[in-house]
């Protein structure tokens, strides 16, 4: 009897337990609940998702997956589901359990466009400023935000798609810039403009090299200094041709004076103008060559001062320098005999070998008055003469004779004036002022000569 009373006690406890059980079950609700995550985190089509379920007190799930591949799933865990265009999406969660209790729940999430496509850009003409820029937006993408940072033109910054058009008046290198946001990145892009230098209109100009004391007629040649230009009109005054619009012109000028010279240069935007003058003397056919040295013998024949000169290239050479072309144009020869050159005397070019120079070939004839005190020639012209001597009328009038007498050696007691007639006729004055001992072997002589530019 006992033992059958414990049994029944036993059975009763049981009883109640499985009874306890099961109504904690039942009253365990049904919530639905779940997270997701962006695969690196990118949120930019094509997109992948992962879900994962969070819910409690469910048996049976179904995914709702707006814009999603799958759509739907009605496993616990769907895994991973993909987007490939971009928007606001709602995922919904509905779970369910024996019961028939239900409980849903939704998340929208948001995925943004990639950025595709560049831009790019048109000037209108040439760089030179003011340029002018029209941009062309072919970046694509759905809900892009545009931020233009613009530096250097008219507009420092804009927001849209595509700035109206630009223009930039200072030369140098500017960047276009876009910021292209979609809504979790941002990408820079970047293109790259030259601004020309502005036009800027300058010109120098050298004249020829028999005209380089600018008396008339002066043959003029233009260095174009001009930047940021492509055609040219020149004007000119005083002179035969009074325009040209080649880049660097030759001209020569007549009129004596001022004469003013007008450079316009022009591009596709603008043009600009200089004006100059150059002064233009009168002629008179008298080259002016001022403190030339010639060396004696020994100075001459080492190569250490020259003794010959060409009063039409206005320079002075030694022997191992004149050739074909420059032997014709040497006019002047220093016979420097002692190293105080108390013997000297200038010698026709022609008659070289004979004065103890190292010789050339090819040589003029030249007259030559090196003493008018013992030429016997009827000839009288004094250093002041030519100190005096402002054209060459004086030197038409003189006649240069040739005589024994003429050809004698002179000192160095004195300053002098020596006369000489080229071969072409051309008459001049050699105005020997210094005697110069350099040292015991080397010494020269120094003068200024006045020539006829052409015979008269």
């Amino acid at each position: 009897m006992k033992s059958q009373l414990i049994l029944k006690g036993v059975g009763v406890v049981m009883a109640f337990i499985l009874l306890y059980s099961c109504y904690n079950e039942q009253s365990e609700p049904v919530q639905a609940s779940f997270e997701y995550q962006y695969t690196k985190a990118n949120q930019t089509i094509p997109a992948l998702l992962t879900f994962i379920n969070k819910s409690t007190g469910g048996d049976h799930y179904s995914w709702e997956f707006e814009g999603g591949h799958p759509q739907t799933s009605s496993a616990k865990d769907p895994g991973q589901v993909s987007y490939v265009k971009p928007g606001k999406y709602t995922v919904t969660l509905t779970v369910t359990n024996v019961d028939g209790e239900e409980n849903t729940t939704s998340q929208v999430i948001e995925l943004f466009d990639t950025v595709k496509g560049d831009f790019t850009y048109t000037v209108a003409g040439s760089k030179y400023p003011p340029v002018v820029v029209t941009i062309t937006n072919d970046i694509e993408g759905e809900g892009l935000n545009y931020l233009w940072q613009l530096e250097g033109s008219q507009i420092k910054e804009f927001k849209g798609k595509t700035p109206p058009a630009l223009q930039y008046e200072v030369p140098g290198t500017y960047d276009l810039i876009v910021l292209v946001s979609n809504g979790q990145d941002t990408v820079r892009k970047v293109k790259t403009l030259e601004v020309a230098p502005d036009i800027a209109v300058d010109f120098t100009w050298e004249v020829a090299h028999r005209d380089y004391d600018y008396q008339a007629p002066v043959q003029v040649h233009f260095k174009n200094k001009t930047i940021a230009a492509d055609t040219f009109q020149w004007e000119f005054e005083g002179s035969a041709t009074p325009t040209s619009t080649a880049v660097e012109p030759t001209v020569v000028f007549n009129r004596v004076g001022k004469q003013k010279i007008k450079l316009t240069a022009s591009n596709d935007k603008k043009s600009k103008s200089i004006v100059k003058e150059i002064a233009i003397y009168e002629d008179t056919n008298l080259y002016v060559l001022t403190d030339i040295k010639l060396g004696n013998m020994f100075s001459h024949n080492t190569s250490e001062i020259p003794a010959l000169y060409s009063t039409s290239q206005r320079q002075a050479y030694f022997t191992s320098e004149v050739d074909a072309q420059i032997a014709p144009a040497i006019d002047v020869v220093f016979t420097g005999m002692t190293s105080n050159l108390s013997r000297s005397k200038f010698s026709s070019p022609s008659s070289i070998h004979t004065s103890g120079l190292l010789p050339f070939e090819g040589g003029q004839h030249v007259k030559i008055i090196n003493s008018q005190e013992l030429c016997n020639c009827g000839v009288n012209f004094t250093i002041t003469d030519f100190l005096a001597l402002e054209n060459d009328r004086p030197l038409q009038r003189i006649e240069i004779v040739e005589t024994a007498g003429g050809q004698q050696f002179f000192t160095n007691q004195q300053q002098r004036i020596v006369l000489f007639e080229t071969s072409d006729g051309r008459k001049g004055a050699i105005y020997v002022k210094e005697f110069v001992q350099v040292n015991t072997q080397h010494a020269y002589v120094l003068c200024d000569i006045k020539v006829q530019k052409v015979r008269r």
